[in-house]
């Protein structure tokens, strides 16, 4: 192989097929036993025109670069937020399946890993090492669950986080018992809570950790977030969406219910899943409101409010009272 693959994990998984469209790995090793992948038949995502196409790790660990047959095609690559040393993103190069990055949280009481990517290979999990000891896995939705139990075995079997209303998307058997199913919160480390929001699918969720908040797609983070010239009045940061790429919103009582979450959590930093450019993730901080917003006192939070809400009047809803930055029950706690 021109990648060396975990070397602690059952290599089994390394036949086991994967759908080349969203990276989504199944138990079968033979394309004859599984003809569709029912993550891309899903109405929240899409089978290619071409059609359903398979690979497997051992493909992907396999293949080379077109202009050098010793190099392989895929890596990973892993960087620091400068202005966040306990977070590292890992991306793998060039994208497969989804495309989206993983996120290694540094915590005084170990690492938690934040999303999954189908490919994995013994240097990151070296690297990973080499940053702390891996304490658990937890995972959005099972639009990114891809290889989870490999993962888990390249660490340790560490536990791995799938909110109970969604578990039924693995598509892999648990022979490990590493599967943590929980429901509404769950702290997975001291710090570190995973929150239930719902919407993209019912189990969809955010990680908060410190001031960040990671949000996946569970709320999409839309390029006018990340720009950073003068922003006019209306300027949205934030889609709330029940398909991302047939382009289905979420419906307006669906959005409120999420908000009524979101409104509790503290945080300055929204991490999305996925780089804009290579190098450059998606990521909305306080500090980088513009002039206006400062004046207004904006923040993070009040940009996914007010999202929101433009969401909800464009699809010809009247804003309720619950969708405010503070709502009356809150104010009675």
């Amino acid at each position: 192989m021109l990648v060396i693959p975990p070397g602690s994990v059952d290599p089994s998984h390394f036949d086991k097929l994967i759908c080349v469209r969203c990276g989504i790995q199944y138990e079968e090793n033979d394309c004859a036993q599984r003809t569709n992948c029912r993550t891309c038949d899903d109405p929240r995502e899409a089978v290619p025109p071409t059609g359903q196409a398979w690979t497997t790790l051992r493909n992907l660990y396999t293949t080379s670069l077109a202009k050098s047959s010793t190099e392989p095609k895929y890596t990973i690559e892993l960087s620091t937020d400068p202005r966040e040393p306990n977070v590292t993103i890992l991306t793998t190069r060039p994208r497969f399946g989804i495309g989206q990055s993983s996120f290694i949280l540094n915590t005084p009481h170990g690492l938690v890993i934040w999303e999954i990517m189908p490919f994995l290979d013994q240097p990151t999990v070296d690297a990973i090492n080499a940053i702390g000891q891996v304490k658990a896995i937890a995972i959005s939705h099972p639009h990114f669950y891809s290889t989870p139990f490999m993962w888990s075995e390249a660490f340790g079997n560490v536990p791995v986080y799938i909110n109970n209303a969604d578990e039924d998307w693995l598509m892999t058997r648990d022979k490990n018992n590493v599967v943590v199913s929980w429901d509404n919160e769950v702290e997975v480390l001291p710090g570190v809570r995973v929150v239930q929001l719902g919407g993209h699918f019912p189990g969809s969720s955010v990680l908060v950790f410190d001031d960040k908040l990671f949000v996946a797609d569970t709320i999409v983070v839309t390029p006018a977030a990340l720009s950073r010239h003068h922003r006019e009045e209306g300027y949205t940061g934030f889609s709330f969406q029940w398909s991302v790429i047939n382009f289905i919103p979420l419906a307006p009582a669906r959005v409120s219910k999420m908000w009524a979450k979101i409104r509790k959590l503290n945080f300055s930093i929204v991490y999305g899943g996925w780089e804009l450019s290579p190098g450059h993730m998606q990521i909305v901080r306080d500090s980088e409101m513009d002039e206006r917003e400062k004046e207004r006192g904006w923040t993070a939070k009040h940009k996914i409010l007010d999202s929101m809400r433009q969401q909800v009047r464009a699809m010809g809803h009247e804003i309720t009272p619950d969708m405010g930055l503070v709502a009356d029950d809150d104010k009675d706690s």
